[in-house]
């Protein structure tokens, strides 16, 4: 996979919203304590040298929360992502990681 391919980062946030989404009990929370600590790690690692890992990082990320129940994304959601978040959006030059 080249590391830009964007249709492969578009059915990697279909599936994971699809996961984030399920009805069942518990579902979502497994997702996000599975999914949300290494997208964290990659959108904070990889800010300036490979932007486009951030970028994607923030993709998925975003498939997360647009799959979160109507009770919310979870206690805890937003204290993980944030450091990592606000960090590449301070250091990151490329504007399509600042779009996402």
């Amino acid at each position: 996979m080249p590391p830009t391919d964007p249709i492969f980062i578009s059915i990697l946030t279909d599936v994971l919203e699809s996961l984030a989404s399920s009805p069942a009990p518990g579902v979502y929370q497994a997702v996000v304590q599975q999914a949300l600590p290494p997208l964290c790690n990659a959108i904070a690692s990889s800010a300036t040298d490979n932007s486009w890992i951030s970028s994607a990082g923030i993709e998925l990320v975003t498939s997360l929360v647009e799959g979160a129940p109507e009770s919310g994304l979870g206690e805890g959601f937003f204290a993980m992502l944030a450091p990592s978040l606000f960090a590449c959006l301070r250091t990151a030059e490329d504007r399509d990681a600042i779009q996402v």
